[in-house]
């Protein structure tokens, strides 16, 4: 997809979603940095502030990238309901993933400011994005599995709410969520894992994607 292709899908993207659009910029790059800013006024450089930032960030901003692909799933509702996004037999892939690569670019600029007060801020931030790509994945990956968009929205929520509420290393699915800041070994071992079952499902849902022909 070249430069100016991908500018001009970003311009639709934002003049389709709206106000919505701005939802996830709102929360991630105004609303959690002013919550950090005001723990460290207040505690400075102490564990509370790092434990701010490593859950307010991991709360949201694996979540809501998700958000634009369901939206921009959304716009091929039509009047009466019917869900034309499945009879329409162009992938999606490189949408998915240019909106991907847009959120995250969009939402790295305050990890900037959290590197002088997060130990190992640029693994956190790796993390981050695999975290990210996971949701992304899920989204894909469940509107075609189940051929809705409402369903597909689903999984992703309850695993989010589950890695939140009910996290641990030693679950037998590995949450993404985790109160510590992240080592190397830990993001090649539980992290490496998510990565590779985000892949898999964004493959599988590529598959699933270019073999549907007709959604009933």
């Amino acid at each position: 997809m070249d430069h100016v292709r991908r500018k001009r899908i970003i311009k639709r993207t934002i003049k389709e979603q709206g106000i919505l659009f701005f939802v996830p910029l709102i929360i991630n790059d105004v609303m959690i940095p002013c919550i950090v800013w005001t723990t460290y006024k207040k505690f400075g450089t102490a564990d509370e502030t790092r434990r701010v930032i490593l859950s307010f960030t991991q709360y949201f901003i694996p979540f809501f990238a998700g958000w634009w692909l369901f939206l921009n799933m959304m716009k091929y509702i039509d009047g009466e309901g019917n869900e034309i996004f499945y009879i329409r037999q162009r992938s999606k892939i490189a949408e998915v993933l240019m909106l991907y690569g847009f959120y995250i670019v969009a939402n790295t600029w305050p990890y900037l400011i959290y590197k002088n007060i997060l130990q190992n801020s640029g693994l956190e931030w790796l993390r981050i994005c695999i975290e990210s790509f996971l949701f992304v994945s899920m989204v894909y990956f469940f509107a075609f599995l189940l051929k809705s968009m409402a369903f597909a929205m689903i999984p992703t929520v309850c695993y989010g709410f589950a890695s939140v509420f009910d996290r641990g290393m030693h679950r037998p699915l590995f949450y993404y969520y985790d109160e510590h800041a992240v080592s190397m070994t830990m993001l090649q071992q539980k992290y490496g894992l998510l990565l590779l079952s985000a892949c898999l499902m964004l493959f599988v849902g590529y598959v699933l994607n270019r073999r549907l022909e007709r959604y009933h």
